[in-house]
């Protein structure tokens, strides 16, 4: 397993063993479970950027300098976020402990979308052997690590939900989406399609499917105690 598959795994066992502990077996939880399908092609904003960067290279109006090398790894599915929108009982949620990571690796940002809980510090480790400096322009969360090295890693914590849009200052091509949810019942799908939400307490919420490339859908769903539902997302 590379490094970065490994960095991947560790990352999302850490929510999914964050979100299973915030209510105990015996609670009036229930779950959701679905599929999410990607009718239609999706055009890459990092393979334009690659080619031919400009004064939207970056899509916030920043000039940034064409370079080759994007290798894109992830299937579409794997950049949607399924999420329960709003607060949900139980809350607050505290952040996990171990911390997430948006890595620099190949000249793309990994994973290309990153879903967290409000509160949660993300790190930013630089696995490739040149120099990055990774920034953000967002109004949720404005932010600039400054240059750093191969081997360095440089952390950021999102203390307000919304999305945050992180770009490398020297690489116009690195670009990736931060989600920052207000509670931690969300999911990335598998290469699949697949997803999974559990242990969501019994009640009545909005689903959403989300793509950065596609209107939100929404779902107003109703979550039973003890039963799994079915919802699934096209987008196209």
């Amino acid at each position: 397993m590379s490094r970065l598959s490994k960095t991947a795994v560790e990352a999302w066992l850490v929510l999914a063993i964050g979100v299973a502990g915030v209510f105990g077996a015996d609670g009036a939880v229930g779950s959701i479970e679905g599929t999410v399908e990607i009718k239609g092609g999706v055009a890459r904003d990092e393979m334009k950027a690659a080619g031919n960067a400009g004064p939207d290279a970056y899509g916030d109006g920043v000039r940034g300098s064409p370079d080759k090398g994007v290798a894109m790894t992830e299937s579409e599915p794997e950049n949607v976020v399924v999420y329960i929108a709003g607060k949900v009982p139980g809350g607050p949620f505290a952040p996990p402990k171990e911390h997430p990571k948006l890595v620099q690796f190949q000249k793309r940002l990994t994973p290309h979308v990153l879903p967290i809980l409000v509160g949660t510090t993300v790190d930013f480790p630089n696995n490739d052997d040149f120099n990055h400096n990774i920034f953000s322009l967002s109004s949720v969360k404005k932010f600039d690590l400054g240059l750093y090295k191969s081997g360095l890693s440089k952390s950021e914590t999102f203390d307000k939900p919304g999305q945050v849009k992180v770009y490398c200052n020297i690489h116009s091509q690195m670009r990736a989406i931060i989600q920052v949810l207000e509670n931690p019942f969300f999911s990335k799908p598998a290469a699949d399609g697949k997803y999974t939400l559990s242990g969501i307490p019994a009640g009545s919420y909005e689903l959403v499917g989300w793509h950065e490339k596609f209107p939100a859908i929404m779902k107003r769903v109703e979550v039973k105690p003890g039963q799994a539902l079915k919802a699934d997302f096209a987008f196209e």
